[in-house]
């Protein structure tokens, strides 16, 4: 084995896998439409979002997007949902075609 091919497999091939990664969390980005879709979705079915093994209490009906912050690899959404008359706003994590509640405020 040469140096070449060494240098090769030590450096190269790590650096092509992470853009390799990065290109598929960049393609599977969700758009807002699809998110909004989700939410309106997802409150409809138990009126209420889960996520992370804890359940967010939203009752009620999704609203809209107030915020939608696009970091190339993942998304993180702002949102608002009536609960009651009173407006509840919540976040959610979209990565990998996919959405992820954290918060509730």
């Amino acid at each position: 084995m040469t140096n070449r091919y060494l240098i090769r497999k030590k450096y190269v091939e790590p650096v092509l896998f992470l853009i390799f990664m990065a290109l598929v969390f960049i393609i599977s980005n969700p758009t807002q439409a699809r998110f909004e879709r989700w939410a309106a979705k997802e409150l409809k079915r138990d009126e209420s979002l889960r996520g992370f093994g804890k359940q967010l209490v939203i009752d009620g009906k999704y609203e809209k997007v107030l915020e939608k912050r696009n970091y190339l690899l993942f998304s993180v959404y702002y949102a608002q949902a009536a609960d009651s008359g009173v407006k509840m706003k919540f976040k959610v994590v979209g990565i990998l075609n996919r959405y992820y509640p954290v918060d509730v405020e």
